[in-house]
């Protein structure tokens, strides 16, 4: 484990192009307070906003733009926050803030700039802009024997609702040759996929292999060059689909590699992550 007293604030954006919409009923105030915040905020940190504010917004799929990162500010968000982060499969970046948030800030103006950094943190990384980064000076040699190649690092999940909606698959990867630097740089893919026959719902990723492919090819795209190892991290298996999954997402991973280039054969490093299992 890798630790240091140091650690930098770093964008790699010249812009990010903001849309605030307000949720109906929605007071023109709190969409004002908020921008006029969240531009102060970024400001302090040098990061280089434009904010775009719509009011009273009753239909929010008509007024996303593929174009900009949508804040979305509303009552009682939780109760639509599924249905709001399902529009994300068909390219928007959203970001919801709930209305007591900012009723919160208004009332102790203390806590106004972490949570508006701690938001635009979320919205420059989205942007494909990184946000920490490590002087390597402090640390020495932190390559190792693992990282002398160029590495790709992996997670995975999949999350299940109860109420017959379709599980999402979502998997992250390092946008770049994986260096402290710019950890925080990623791509990433969701994806909504449905249960087969009579399964309540599928814990696998069905769409591995494609995913990985469209992954795969973005990190070549970004670098040049192909990873020589791909570090695979998987959350939320249960002991009974462990090893139909992990064989699964392993064989898709596999295929992907070799559906881009023939011999391509990386190694791969698979560490599935889970608290409910049956050792003690």
């Amino acid at each position: 484990v890798l630790r240091t007293e140091k650690s930098e604030f770093c964008s790699n954006n010249d812009k990010i192009d903001i849309k605030v919409m307000g949720l109906n009923g929605c007071s023109k105030n709190v969409i004002d307070f908020f921008s006029e915040q969240l531009n102060l905020s970024a400001q302090k940190i040098d990061l280089k906003v434009t904010i775009t504010k719509i009011y009273d917004v009753r239909d929010i799929g008509g007024k996303l733009s593929a174009k900009h990162h949508n804040v979305i500010i509303g009552k009682e968000l939780k109760k639509k926050y599924g249905k709001i982060k399902l529009l994300e499969k068909d390219g928007y970046h959203i970001q919801c803030v709930d209305f007591s948030t900012i009723t919160k800030m208004q009332k102790n103006r203390k806590m106004i700039f972490n949570t508006m950094v701690n938001i635009l943190l979320k919205l420059n990384v989205k942007a494909g802009g990184t946000n920490w980064s490590i002087p390597l000076q402090t640390i020495g040699d932190w390559r190792g024997t693992v990282f002398r190649e160029s590495v790709m690092i992996v997670g995975a999940d999949v999350t299940h609702f109860t109420d017959g909606k379709p599980s999402i698959a979502a998997v992250v990867c390092s946008s770049s040759n994986f260096d402290f630097t710019a950890g925080s740089s990623y791509n990433f893919k969701i994806a909504v996929q449905y249960p087969e026959g009579n399964k309540k719902s599928l814990e696998y990723i069905k769409d591995m292999k494609n995913i990985m492919k469209e992954l795969l090819y973005a990190f070549y795209v970004n670098t040049y060059e192909k990873p020589a190892k791909i570090i695979y991290y998987r959350d939320g298996v249960s002991m009974g689909q462990f090893e139909n999954t992990v064989l699964k997402e392993l064989q898709a991973i596999q295929d992907a590699c070799t559906s881009l280039e023939e011999r391509y054969e990386p190694k791969i490093s698979l560490v599935v992550c889970t608290k409910r299992h049956d050792q003690r």
